[in-house]
């Protein structure tokens, strides 16, 4: 890569040089063909003056006066013509002979009946420049005196400007490159090595050392910042990420290995015969199988719906009876806590949402209220809005943010608390149903915890409830 650059680099300038050689080059020669076309004009204006003067003489010695004169001009090719009234072109030497103009020039090139008014005309043809300046003169032609407009021509090859602008051309062109290629180099080195330095990084990252980072020195390029970051960023969340799968892992063995050392040891004294109440310990032998049952269901439950492997059946369900079937479902388990749980139902609108999948959320939310409440839970809802409340003691602000990621649980109230997963799993299907889930704590100065769910509501069922927000339980 530090070689493509430098030589993209060297390229681009010896490009650019080229380019603007090239352009002076023009430039020049268009110059030079400018300053040779004036410089043609008043040699040829002052002959056309000086054989004006020497009125009287032969043709032929009128024409070997124009190459003396002309000789030290350094010129491409000369002539002396005569212009007839009608714009002719006559060889002066010999009237009426057709004329043969220097360097392929044509008769129109000169504009004759500009030459007739007494115009000098001067032009070019590529590197050929040219000029002719009129004169009046009397010659003698044979036996008579003719009286006549004559007309010299000169033509010169402009320089091309070349020769002057190529040598100076190609020495600045081998010292830009040379300087080209060393700030090509130190410009390559500047980009490559932090790229390289970040692909090293990122290979030991996807090798498993999430503890290292992409260095930002002091003056590096926004760019590059912004890549170093992004990959310094992706570290930490890998690295948080396995530190969440760890203690996971660590949450899932102790979840799992409670009830297993439970279940080993009463097997073992059913075996032994030591086991005083078989009854006893067959129910609880049951009871923690349940509970393993229902951890590893919590599990599957929670990676089906990560990874959305999953399908929901949505229709319009209404919330007062949703409620009311929950509540009535643990009403008996909250009457033998010494639990009081209620249900308002009296606003609840019509949601749509999947009748299962519903009742799953609100099982969970319920099952983790019970687990928490010092005396009393409430389901309540308005609208397409419903919450859960209990009056336990409340869930610190700094652990709000992470009620719904698994294994996050409150400190309860003796009672056992759960596999952990509820909460993630209502976050989970809340979010399938496209309705959103939060927390809010405490309620009041006792504390008290509600967790509020916000569905989408049928288009012709209950109307959200008109009043003010939700109240919380009674004494809070």
């Amino acid at each position: 890569m530090r070689v493509r650059i430098t030589l993209t680099l060297v390229a681009l300038t010896l490009g650019s040089l080229l380019v603007t050689g090239a352009v002076t080059v023009a430039l020049e020669a268009h110059g030079a063909r400018v300053a040779t076309r004036k410089e043609l004009a008043r040699s040829a204006d002052a002959l056309a003056v000086s054989l004006a003067e020497r009125s009287g003489l032969p043709a032929r010695r009128v024409a070997r006066l124009l190459r003396v004169l002309a000789a030290p001009l350094r010129l491409e090719g000369a002539a002396l013509l005569a212009v007839s009234p009608t714009g002719h072109l006559d060889t002066l030497e010999r009237p009426h002979a057709p004329a043969r103009l220097p360097g392929g020039l044509g008769p129109a090139e000169i504009e004759p009946m500009s030459l007739r008014e007494g115009k000098v005309v001067s032009g070019d043809r590529g590197q050929l420049a040219y000029a002719a300046a009129p004169f009046g003169i009397t010659l003698r032609v044979g036996s008579r005196t003719v009286r006549l407009t004559g007309v010299v021509v000169l033509t010169r090859l402009a320089p091309s400007g070349a020769a002057a602008t190529l040598p100076g051309l190609l020495a600045a062109s081998v010292a830009v490159a040379a300087v080209a290629v060393v700030v090509g180099d130190g410009v390559s080195r500047r980009i490559v090595r932090p790229l390289r330095e970040a692909e090293a990084v990122t290979a030991r990252i996807a090798d498993g050392d999430l503890e290292a980072r992409v260095e930002i020195p002091a003056g590096s390029d926004g760019e590059l910042v912004d890549l170093a970051s992004a990959i310094n960023a992706m570290g930490e969340d890998l690295a948080r990420s396995r530190q969440l799968q760890r203690q996971h892992l660590l949450a899932v063995s102790h979840d799992l290995r409670t009830p297993l050392s439970s279940i080993r040891g009463w097997a073992e004294a059913l075996e032994d015969g030591a086991a005083p109440d078989p009854v006893r310990a067959g129910a609880v032998i049951a009871g923690e199988s349940r509970r393993l049952e229902r951890l590893v269901g919590d599990l599957l439950e929670l990676g089906r719906l990560e990874q959305r492997r999953f399908t929901l059946r949505p229709r319009p369900v209404a919330l007062a009876g949703a409620l009311s079937e929950v509540a009535a479902a643990f009403e008996r388990y909250a009457t033998e806590t010494g639990l009081r749980l209620e249900v308002e139902t009296a606003s609840a609108g019509t949601v749509e949402a999947d009748p299962d999948r519903l009742g799953q959320v609100l099982t969970n939310l319920v099952e983790n209220a019970l687990a928490h409440a010092s005396g009393e839970v409430r389901l309540a809802s308005a609208g397409a809005t419903f919450w859960v409340d209990d009056d336990g003691p409340g869930i610190p602000p700094q652990a709000q943010a992470r009620i719904f990621e698994p294994f996050v649980t409150r400190s309860g109230t003796g009672r056992r608390v759960g596999t952990g997963l509820g909460l993630a799993i209502v976050a989970e299907l809340v979010a399938a149903m496209q309705g959103r889930v939060s927390v809010s704590s405490p309620l009041g100065p006792r504390g008290g915890t509600r967790v509020l769910v916000e569905l989408r509501p049928v288009l012709g069922g209950a109307l959200p409830h008109p009043g003010a927000a939700p109240e919380p339980l009674d004494g809070r």
